[in-house]
């Protein structure tokens, strides 16, 4: 499996006005916002990251800092350098909705964008933003931690501007460790790290082209488990449910 040893820093962006594709400021992206996705609240995982070796944790399910660590959780080694989920690092493409979809998704807020369907927990939410030429779509679920209600993690796959693939997209709580990147387990089996290519001021976004390895294995996975690093030796997942994620996918506009 490759691994992309390129990490990415984390920087603001305004982009040129004049080009669809480009970043502007923040203020501007979530100014059409009013699509909300309702919270999954989680327990987190505690995960601890050995440099050395990799061994299965202790299966007391004790609360270890502010994660309740559940059975069968496990300990992973350190990685020098990120993989991207074992996939080509994907170029910031995605027009408008996939911007503006990166912020506020973990707020309350009154519904303005459109349900279009519902798959499992997963939704496909719809809407035109300012500036674009038609409705663009995203599938999307939004999870936060029970204990740490500013703690959430949003998970967002939609199609690149020029249609020609899907990107997944994760957007993280700021504060995270940039260098160490966003681990990804499928039913606690390691998968790999993507790097965060932006933080902008509600999150900080990982992405990866969603090619047909990557779409199998979590089509045959229960759970996917997105870690976050707060030390390179301790990690903080959040679970989401796959559950419709496969339907939804293929009925994403």
């Amino acid at each position: 499996m490759p691994l992309d040893s390129r990490f990415a820093g984390c920087r603001h962006s305004h982009g040129d006005p004049g080009r669809p594709d480009s970043l502007g400021p923040a203020q501007s992206l979530t100014a059409w916002i009013g699509s909300r996705l309702p919270l999954r609240r989680r327990h987190c995982v505690s995960v601890r990251m050995n440099p050395v070796t990799t061994r299965a944790a202790s299966p007391a399910g004790n609360v270890t800092g502010r994660c309740r660590k559940p059975r069968g959780s496990t300990r992973m080694g350190r990685s020098k350098h990120q993989a991207g989920f074992g996939l080509e690092p994907a170029r910031w493409l995605g027009g408008l909705l996939a911007v503006a979809f990166l912020f506020g998704l973990t707020q309350a807020a009154s519904a303005q964008g459109a349900v279009r369907s519902v798959h499992g927990d997963w939704q496909i939410r719809c809407d035109t933003p300012p500036g674009a030429q038609g409705e663009q779509c995203a599938l999307i679920q939004s999870v936060v931690a029970e204990d740490r209600s500013n703690a959430g993690l949003t998970v967002i796959v939609l199609k690149t501007a020029d249609q020609k693939s899907k990107l997944m997209r994760v957007v993280a709580p700021l504060g995270v460790l940039l260098p160490s990147g966003l681990g990804l387990k499928l039913d606690n089996q390691d998968v790999g790290r993507a790097g965060f290519v932006r933080c902008l001021p509600n999150g900080c976004v990982a992405e990866v082209v969603m090619d047909e390895k990557l779409l199998g294995q979590l089509r045959g996975a229960k759970t996917a488990t997105f870690i976050i690093f707060e030390t390179p030796e301790e990690g903080i997942g959040f679970p989401l449910s796959l559950n419709g994620l496969g339907e939804g996918y293929d009925k994403l506009p």
